[in-house]
């Protein structure tokens, strides 16, 4: 998604070359680049406190089944997204987590920073209103049914293979 107008005046960007970036919009009336902007994200691997499952949503209407991922709110920074999201939609308490990878997802125009973690618990019975069904599964039942062909799917062999 390309910004065609200049986020603090209005006026329409152009196309300048910026040293060791390449192209980037310009604002002639202000005189500044202005770098794209896009939403930022955490997604969650969330293992059970054995780490020998993996806990799978569905959402919205949706029966695809995917991780648990939420917005990068103004002041925030990545982990506690991390925690909040995952205490707010499953209502469990994560112990430990790290990084694993990130990549941009064109279509909410969001990087999506993907973390493993592991939970308190195995009790879903916290899960709040904007999970329509949480379960836990094994690996080899998680890679079967998340969601093919998605993001979800990349994080989650990236995540099992980290864990071999």
């Amino acid at each position: 998604m390309k910004e065609k107008f200049c986020k603090d005046c209005g006026h329409l960007l152009t196309e300048k070359d910026y040293t060791n970036e390449g192209i980037v919009p310009f604002c002639n009336h202000c005189n500044q680049y202005r770098f794209p902007a896009f939403s930022t994200a955490i997604s969650a691997i969330i293992l059970n406190p054995d780490q020998t499952k993996i806990v799978l949503i569905q959402q919205y209407g949706r029966k695809d089944n995917i991780l648990v991922a939420g917005y990068v709110a103004q002041g925030d920074n990545l982990e506690s997204t991390l925690i909040r999201e995952i205490q707010e939609e499953l209502g469990l308490s994560v112990q430990s987590y790290r990084f694993m990878s990130s990549e941009y997802h064109k279509g909410s125009n969001t990087l999506m920073c993907n973390y493993l973690c592991t939970v308190n618990s195995e009790n879903l019975s916290g899960t709040n209103h904007e999970i329509d069904h949480a379960a836990w599964f094994t690996f080899a039942e998680a890679v079967r049914e998340v969601k093919r062909d998605s993001l979800v799917q990349t994080f989650l062999h990236r995540a099992i293979d980290s864990l071999k």
